[in-house]
């Protein structure tokens, strides 16, 4: 791994044992039960199908500056797997496991890819080919159509095109936020969870 990367790896420190295992713990299950929280608002607001999965997704980040991807990996099995579980909107629930959960963890290994335009085309084959993953999904397994019928024959590559641009905003919006947690918060979730 290069030394440049977007959101680094915390260096592991010399304290260790129990008290550190025990803040990483804590941390991993307080943006755990975060996420779920978001993912199960999906019921209240059923609009925010997509943009809940993209919320919970972004916690997954956290724990992956902290810890390692596999800390991140972990987090974002636990998410899925309740998010099946419990009463998520389905169709919310494929777009965590398929994008917006996998994404924030994928984002610092893409990140790596040079040249630049070439990282931006990896990025966008992933996000198409996960969200005709679950569209397809949503189809085959819920019977959710991808579009109610409005946009006919161009539904796919309208919502596909839009989907694009928006996925980019949102890697942006997303790269914003590990700055601020790098600038701002870190510091405040190193005290609190004493990591």
């Amino acid at each position: 791994m290069s030394d440049k990367q977007n959101f680094p790896v915390r260096k592991q420190s010399k304290r260790g044992g129990i008290a550190k295992r025990t803040g990483q713990a804590a941390l991993s299950g307080v943006l755990c039960g975060l996420a779920l929280a978001i993912m199960l608002s999906t019921l209240l607001f059923p609009s925010m199908t997509y943009s809940m999965p993209m919320l919970a997704g972004g916690l997954l980040v956290i724990p992956c500056i902290e810890f390692g991807a596999g800390a991140a990996l972990t987090a974002y099995a636990a998410v899925s797997i309740l998010s099946f579980i419990l009463p998520v909107d389905k169709e919310a629930s494929l777009m965590f496991v398929l994008l917006f959960g996998l994404y924030p963890i994928l984002k610092k290994f893409f990140e790596q890819i040079r040249p630049r335009f070439l990282e931006l085309l990896v990025k966008l084959l992933y996000f198409n080919a996960a969200a005709v993953g679950a569209a397809a999904a949503a189809w085959l397994i819920f019977r959710i159509p991808i579009d109610d019928g409005t946009l006919g024959k161009w539904a796919v590559p309208i919502l596909l095109g839009a989907g694009n641009v928006l996925f980019i905003i949102y890697d942006y919006t997303l790269t914003l936020c590990v700055t601020l947690y790098l600038r701002r918060l870190q510091p405040v979730f190193r005290k609190i969870f004493q990591l």
